[in-house]
């Protein structure tokens, strides 16, 4: 017995199983390779995932820490901050010149009140640290001289005057003071040049202090370290100028190795008359001051009989190098180089006072690097970054106030990486794994060719049945040529079955056939009864019409009468003739008509009793078809009510839409048949009078008048035929 034969022989569960064992090879691979696929997918979306989480909860942590470090970097000592001037503090080099600072930092450092008790190590002076410009000196017996620091500033709407405030700090041998007649060019000295609109040249020399000489003559050796500031515009000497005030001192400060070094600070003034010639009206600082630049030029001696040498020249235009600015701090305290942008609040709106774009600062990052993350981050922007995990940018804001009421919103911004650098390698390596998975797919892919063959020549064999195919190319032991062998076998069982099939196909449109033969005749013979009843009625309804001519409710009822007959007699089925009555819609009070329609029935003896408002509820209806609609319901309600009740006809609004049941107490519709009692033919069996007409023709009419009807089982007990009408249309 052939194998073909045996598996037709045994029941359908074991040839079932039989065919999926056949199929191990398919079924076992796709089963593999799925699961393969999903455990990737969903090594790549959890390691993804998790991997840039991480990464922004870290990053937003790093930039809340860096902005907190950056706002307080930006704080001076006296309480100012760096962001009050942003366009003088911005950069990190600048040349010197009058910047601009919210309070002026001179004062005298020997004043009547401390003179009695002064010392010179009692002096605590620092000028703001965002004014300063530091420059490097030059040699002395062959190592540097250390550093200058120069501070030129005015303050807007200063109280004192409009005056240039500097403060100069540099190291210097002990000051050689300069006395009336003596020749600058014999002591310390330094000069200041303005290069600007107004050019200016002024020598600073010091001398005693005229307190110390006219209330402490014998006590000179106590102010030795102190001197007052006079300016000459000549190098000849002279006379002082009056435009130039200001003092200074000398302190030792210990360097690295032990050692001490001189360090001479100025703290001076320069009246504004010597700069510009202005008027006490024009805005201070002048646009023209604020374009100027300085230059300082220091003279030190080393003894009384030595010669003046140059300690520092610093020309007008050369840049320096500030203690601090809005780019130093923002280096600093922000090693992400994530875009920074300060914006302030006040009174006069919101607007960008400084960003780190601006300043050319690019984002430094910490991500690994090497040609192997290169290609990682290819290959990982090219299939996954910018389709599945573009993440928006990290940002950390915070408010503070600077100046008064002026407050400013710095916000630190970071462009994350679409995928963390882990995460991209980890895709990489399991994009490998996937390769591996494709060289499996083409193995099996070319298994599924032999299948296609063996498809075609199945389906040859299924369109020509004479034809027996030649499948001996797939006679081998195996899963294909078994497969093969169940095709042959299948069509035979087809063939067979397809003979047994168009039998059957054939006996059933004859049945159907006659079933639309017998279907026309019971129309045509509905309507050929439609049309007798109508004849019969026209005539002595005629007759009626001619002899009530003077009753009007007569009439009206008997015209009702008339219109239903001639739409059954036109009509070819019975909605038909229910529909093709005449209907005059218009805006209607239906309140009003209902409790009419309430009272001419309860003056009948009907027991009907009217619930809802009084008026004004308009709806679009016509007066005739509903006193149709509602005789059928209150029929039927009539029929079903509990003995000893009142029929309601209830009226609500909601919305643009409004209602009205006539509801009756008594047993509750089954729930099967809310629907079906609207359907023609539909009735009682307990009451064989009933035709199951009444309902059916009220949904006809009611749809005719662009009115729903449906039952509903209430509550309380009792059903509700509900007619929804809509309100008419503004116009």
């Amino acid at each position: 017995m052939s194998r073909a034969v045996v598996i037709a022989g045994k029941p359908p569960r074991s040839r079932w199983l039989q065919r999926l064992e056949s199929w191990d090879f398919t079924l076992s691979t796709v089963a593999l390779l799925t699961l393969l696929i999903a455990l990737l997918l969903a090594a790549v979306i959890d390691i993804s995932t998790s991997a840039n989480q991480k990464e922004q909860r870290v990053q937003e942590s790093e930039l809340k820490g860096q902005l907190a470090q950056f706002l307080l970097s930006t704080r001076e000592p006296d309480g100012s901050s760096l962001l009050e001037n942003p366009s003088e503090f911005s950069a990190v080099n600048r040349a010197l010149g009058v910047i601009t600072l919210r309070r002026s930092f001179f004062s005298y450092l020997l004043q009547t009140g401390n003179a009695r008790a002064f010392k010179t190590g009692d002096i605590s002076f620092e000028a703001p640290r965002a004014c300063q410009v530091e420059y490097p000196g030059g040699r002395r017996n062959g190592t540097l001289a250390g550093n200058l620091r120069a501070c030129f500033a005015a303050v807007p709407g200063d109280q004192t005057g409009h005056y240039v405030y500097f403060s100069l700090r540099y190291p210097s041998s002990k000051i050689q003071r300069h006395h009336a007649g003596q020749p600058l060019a014999d002591v310390n000295r330094v000069v200041l040049t303005f290069s600007g609109p107004r050019d200016g040249r002024i020598t600073l020399a010091y001398q005693v202090p005229p307190l110390a000489r006219s209330r402490y003559p014998s006590q000179l050796a106590r102010f030795e370290q102190v001197h007052e500031i006079s300016g000459f515009a000549s190098d000849d000497g002279g006379l002082p100028s009056r435009l130039v005030s200001g003092q200074a001192f000398e302190s030792q400060v210990e360097e690295e190795g032990g050692t001490s070094q001189n360090i001479v600070t100025v703290v001076g003034r320069l009246d504004a008359a010597f700069l510009q010639s202005s008027t006490p009206d024009d805005a201070w600082p002048s646009a023209a001051l604020k374009k100027a630049t300085i230059g300082v030029k220091v003279y030190d001696k080393a003894s009384a009989a030595a010669e003046p040498v140059v300690l520092f020249d610093v020309p007008p235009g050369k840049v320096g190098t500030p203690l601090v600015s809005l780019t130093q701090a923002y280096l600093a305290a922000v090693p992400s180089r994530a875009s920074l942008q300060v914006i302030s609040v006040g009174h006069q709106g919101t607007k960008v006072i400084w960003r780190s774009d601006d300043a050319g600062l690019s984002q430094s990052t910490t991500r690994l690097d090497g040609w192997w993350q290169d290609i990682a981050d290819r290959w990982s922007a090219l299939i996954i970054s910018k389709g599945v995990l573009q993440s928006a940018p990290v940002s950390a804001s915070r408010t503070v106030r600077i100046g008064g009421p002026v407050n400013v919103t710095a916000t630190l911004t970071a462009t994350p990486f679409r995928l963390p650098d882990l995460a991209t390698r980890a895709f990489t390596w399991i994009s490998a794994a996937v390769a591996l998975i494709v060289t499996l797919a083409v193995y099996w892919g070319i298994n599924v060719l032999k299948l296609r063959r063996l498809r075609a020549m199945a389906y040859a064999m299924a369109v020509r049945p004479t034809w027996a195919g030649d499948l001996k190319q797939f006679a081998a032991r195996n899963e294909i040529g078994t497969l093969a062998r169940v095709f042959y076998l299948l069509l035979r069982r087809s063939r067979s079955r397809d003979a047994n099939l168009v039998k059957r196909l054939r006996n059933r449109e004859l049945r159907r056939a006659e079933q639309l033969r017998l279907a026309e005749a019971h129309v045509q013979n509905r309507k050929a009864i439609l049309d007798a009843v109508g004849h019969e009625i026209r005539a002595p309804l005629q007759s009626l019409l001619n002899s009530t001519k003077d009753q009007p409710p007569v009439q009206q009822k008997l015209d009702r009468i008339r219109r239903a007959v001639e739409a059954l007699h036109e009509a070819t089925s019975v909605e038909d003739g229910l529909r093709s009555g005449e209907i005059a819609v218009a805006p209607t009070d239906l309140a009003d008509w209902l409790q009419r329609f309430a009272h001419n029935l309860n003056a009948d003896g009907r027991g009907v009793e009217y619930v809802g408002p009084a008026t004004e509820v308009v709806v679009q209806m016509d007066s005739m078809q509903l006193e149709r609609i509602l005789d059928n319901l209150l029929d039927n309600a009539q029929r079903y009510r509990e003995v000893g009740t009142d029929i309601e006809l209830q009226l609500t609004e909601s919305g643009d839409l409004v209602e009205l049941a006539v509801f009756n107490r008594g047993a509750s519709i089954a729930e099967a048949d809310l629907e079906r009692i609207f359907d023609l033919g539909v009735s009682d069996s307990s009451a064989p009078s009933n035709g199951g007409l009444g309902l059916f023709a009220a949904r006809i009419y009611a749809l005719a008048m662009n009115v729903t009807i449906r039952a509903s089982n209430e509550s309380g007990g009792g059903v509700s035929l509900i007619l929804q009408f809509s309100r008419p249309t503004q116009s």
